[in-house]
């Protein structure tokens, strides 16, 4: 096998990779933000309990981690299509073209090619990790009971992504603040009574309406 399509291949196992880490992760953040009360003062004072509380009552910090960490990982898509792996120069090979020749056309359309790929890649990512956890938690197939014993058995692989990537989420939330500053941005105030309303509305839709 040539050497560009082997890196081709590898630098493609670890996007998936990567997409199904930032998956996960989007999973455990919104199962643990739609975790209901009832649930949790069954749990008492369990650790898994008071670990889900926790999250809970910053939720859009955690949301600004969670999404903090899944941009620096969906950054690293052009790092491994048009460097690490060859992305561009295996194009070139698949086609049967000598990539030192940067004047013909077939180096035109490698280049094509390799753009068409990033743009479907960051976008197969952005699906992915973003919007459907958040539509699988709020009527998927994590929603509900599944969703709640998904946060379960994944709270500790979120706390475990934010803390290794703490350096970074306070680096953004550094930025975020001095940006604010500078926009004039008023701290926002959490409305629990909203916030309370609309999990409640989400629960009794996956319910079958509210009575």
């Amino acid at each position: 096998m040539d050497d560009h399509v082997r890196q081709l291949l590898i630098g493609l196992c670890i996007f998936i990779g990567l997409c199904l880490l930032m998956l996960l992760l989007g999973l455990s953040m919104q199962t643990v933000l739609r975790f209901s009360d009832a649930r949790l003062e069954k749990l008492g004072e369990s650790k898994k309990g008071r670990r889900i509380a926790a999250l809970q009552e910053n939720s859009d910090r955690l949301r600004f981690r969670v999404l903090s960490v899944q941009i620096l990982f969906g950054a690293l898509i052009p790092v491994l299509l048009l460097m690490d792996s060859g992305f561009y120069y295996a194009i070139l090979d698949l086609l049967g073209q000598n990539s030192s020749i940067k004047n013909d056309p077939v180096y035109f359309e490698a280049v094509g090619i390799t753009l068409l790929a990033y743009i479907l890649f960051t976008g197969l990512y952005a699906a992915l990790c973003t919007e459907l956890p958040r539509r699988a938690a709020k009527t998927g197939v994590f929603s509900g009971e599944h969703g709640e014993n998904f946060a379960l058995n994944m709270v500790w692989y979120l706390r475990l992504m934010l803390a290794l990537f703490t350096p970074f989420t306070i680096t953004a939330e550094l930025f975020l603040k001095a940006l604010g500053r500078a926009f004039k941005v008023k701290p926002e105030v959490t409305d629990e009574t909203s916030e309370d309303l609309i999990q409640l509305i989400d629960a009794q839709g996956e319910n079958g309406g509210i009575e």
